[in-house]
């Protein structure tokens, strides 16, 4: 065998046999809205009138986004949800984030606009309902904890 073919063919065994893992290389708690290993804390979430927090509602609640379309949502005292999700962008241009939780007290429309930002120093993540003009959907509003 020459070395040109077999260096193509080696080249061609890399190409394919790599891809697959890949994926596997990022930890468990890597999240892809943040580029980090870390999670979203919650501080609040708030609704026309009411506004709860993890001080009013007795439990913490944290986001990872994974890189599979799976979001991780955990709970105090309550098991891990892991649910699908779907990032997109609206008709006016705005990045949206689809999924559905378990969670009645704390819903909010399944299609929520979010933002990135930094202030004080902090990572911010703001969810907001699609519908939250209409419909008092919900505000969310979590930072970013780097683990």
């Amino acid at each position: 065998m020459t070395k040109p073919l077999l260096f193509a063919l080696l080249g061609l065994f890399s190409l394919t046999g790599c891809d697959n893992d890949s994926d596997d290389i990022r930890p468990a708690n890597y999240d892809i809205l943040a580029m980090e290993t870390g999670h979203w804390e919650w501080e609040q979430t708030a609704f026309m009138v009411p506004q709860y927090t993890p001080a009013t509602e007795g439990y913490t609640r944290q986001l990872i986004f994974k890189a599979d379309k799976k979001l991780l949502l955990r709970r105090d005292k309550q098991p891990e949800e892991l649910i699908s999700y779907q990032l997109a962008v609206s008709s006016g241009g705005m990045p949206t984030i689809t999924y559905q939780t378990k969670e009645t007290k704390l819903a909010n429309s399944d299609v929520k606009y979010y933002h990135v930002t930094q202030q004080n120093g902090q990572q911010i993540l703001q969810l907001t309902g699609e519908g939250a003009a209409a419909d008092a959907g919900g505000y969310e509003t979590y930072h970013w904890v780097k683990e």
